[in-house]
């Protein structure tokens, strides 16, 4: 199966346009890379991409990539947002694929990270999608509160541990995380463009 999806949808332009600059801000001070995601059907499909230095020749998410959703936080960030019998649909439309051995494989625990997401508002992963990466994402919501995208801040496990990645990004007292602080941008970049429409996540 070909896994290039080709980025023709109109409303993909302005996001793109709009999520460029705002991981261009994070990347490289908070992470090695920056990522826009959306879904489609059990797939985060990645319209953009911002790194802060070459590229891991082992993992590739150019623009038009995509990676099962719930192998990694950009997925789990969405899948979190919709109503509660779409994640497990979504989840049992496609056979399981292992993309490293930290890929959670039950249903159950392909769950759970969806979960923690309703509970503190982003979701982490580290090396579920690929060894060696560590990944925070914050769901990006249309003005109903489904999901329209996400967006994503990674670094390779040997620039720190996982903790103090995810102290660095995430919310602090009353401040705004810097990959809740890209999401919400993005939101309202979205939502005060002409033509904004949702993603399919069927």
């Amino acid at each position: 199966m070909d896994d290039i999806v080709k980025l023709r949808e109109p409303w993909l332009a302005g996001a793109r346009a709009h999520a460029a600059p705002l991981l261009r801000e994070l990347v490289p001070a908070c992470a090695d890379a920056g990522s826009l995601g959306t879904l489609e059907g059990p797939d985060s499909i990645y319209p953009e991409r911002v790194n802060g230095g070459p590229a891991r020749h082992d993992v590739d998410r150019t623009p038009g990539r995509r990676i099962r959703a719930d192998g990694a936080a950009l997925g789990h960030a969405q899948l979190a947002l919709l109503p509660e019998a779409r994640p497990v649909a979504i989840l049992e439309s496609a056979a399981r694929v292992k993309l490293s051995d930290r890929t959670l494989t039950d249903l159950d625990a392909r769950l759970e990270p969806p979960r923690q997401v309703l509970a503190q508002g982003y979701a982490v992963s580290d090396g579920e999608s690929a060894y060696g990466l560590r990944m925070v994402a914050a769901p990006v919501p249309d003005s109903a509160g489904a999901p329209v995208a996400g967006v994503s801040l990674t670094i390779d496990a040997g620039r720190m541990p996982l903790e103090p990645f995810v102290e660095q990004v995430r919310p602090k007292g009353l401040g705004i995380a810097a990959v809740l602080g890209a999401a919400a941008g993005l939101a309202h970049a979205l939502r005060h463009s002409a033509g904004t429409i949702g993603v399919g996540a069927s």
